[in-house]
């Protein structure tokens, strides 16, 4: 019986673990939404903040400089985990451990386990369903227009790399493969 209790902790451990692999982080800058003097805004991706402007990459592949001194506001897009993606999780964690916990009652003697898989899943998802329904991932997080905080929101957050071409914002030529020498 210590062993089927034991083989079922290990697994809903590593079931639970599972899901928090350390996401890759993007090398891409940030994309800006910019309120400019005049009611204008552009929005782009952050290349480099030098000490009175901005660098953007706007679509298709064209690059802004922008005076810091016409920017008015700076919005950021900040994507956390949406209501659907934990909704997806809570379904998930509720199916494992549900089972998980219904195999370890099935091992004691004389135990009712009818209502442990429908209890559990049921406590899953009110948890699950609460937190989808106050999720806010997703919505623009305004950042402030000092030079030294977006820059960490860059693609270069020490300034442009020497000999820098804008062509080398953009991606590599489908056509032509790797621009990187290598083969």
């Amino acid at each position: 019986m210590r062993g089927a209790f034991a083989f079922t902790l290990m697994l809903s451990g590593l079931a639970s673990g599972s899901g928090y692999a350390q996401q890759a982080s993007s090398v891409l800058g940030r994309k800006l939404d910019l309120g400019l003097r005049g009611s204008q805004s552009v929005s782009g991706e952050l290349l480099a903040v030098e000490r009175d402007s901005l660098w953007l990459l706007l679509p298709p592949d064209r690059v802004r400089v922008v005076p810091l001194g016409d920017v008015v506001s700076v919005q950021a897009r900040h994507r956390g985990l949406t209501a659907g993606g934990v909704l997806g999780w809570t379904v998930v964690g509720g199916l494992i451990s549900g089972a998980l916990l219904t195999a370890a009652c099935s091992s004691v003697d004389d135990a009712d386990c009818g209502q442990v898989f429908p209890a559990v899943f049921l406590s899953w998802g009110l948890v699950g369903g609460l937190s989808a329904a106050v999720m806010s991932g997703g919505r623009p997080r305004s950042i402030h227009i000092a030079a030294g905080s977006l820059a960490p929101y860059a693609r270069f957050p020490q300034g442009l790399p020497d000999r820098w071409t804008p062509d080398m914002a953009r991606g590599p030529d489908p056509g032509r493969g790797d621009r990187s020498g290598r083969p």
